[in-house]
């Protein structure tokens, strides 16, 4: 164990007493592992609990339909909950599902365990054509990306 978190005294008496402490800035879907250690400060020996072993969230990223379609452009939507780390929120789109070659940077979330939404316009579309789109997380936590669905939306004809 290479971290260590001061839980609180125990009282003296043959009671069993709780203790909790909170950890911060963890790395999602990561696991992690923790135990609790007595020191008995009398004599000096320290007696280990058992190792317990937790896995943090994993992000959960949610390509969602687009809208505003033109026969040029269309505004692309999705929503990202991080599982607690940070990161940025991209949409890739191109012309098949296999060849997302387009990019933009749709923001950056805050780091927490709450959904947040993100959109990003794609202009400069043929009219009348079929694209497809995906919303990625990319972690910057652990360098991990989570991608969402890929949908795909027609521009208009004209």
């Amino acid at each position: 164990m290479n971290n260590s978190v001061y839980a609180g005294n125990v009282t003296a008496g043959t009671t069993v007493q709780k203790f909790t402490a909170g950890l911060s800035a963890l790395a999602s879907h990561t696991s992690f592992y923790y135990q609790i250690q007595f020191h008995n400060s009398d004599n000096g020996i320290s007696i280990p609990g058992a190792v317990v072993k937790f896995t943090t969230l994993q992000p959960v990223v949610t390509t969602t339909s687009a809208s505003s379609v033109t026969a040029k452009s269309a505004n692309l939507s999705g929503t990202v909950n991080p599982g607690g780390s940070p990161g940025s929120v991209y949409f890739f789109w191109g012309t098949s599902p296999g060849s997302l070659n387009y990019s933009v940077l749709a923001g950056n979330v805050t780091p927490g365990s709450t959904v947040q939404q993100f959109n990003a316009w794609m202009g400069g579309l043929t009219k009348s054509s079929t694209y497809y789109y995906q919303v990625q997380f990319h972690n910057s936590d652990n360098g991990s990306i989570t991608y969402g669905a890929t949908l795909n939306l027609t521009t208009l004809a004209q």
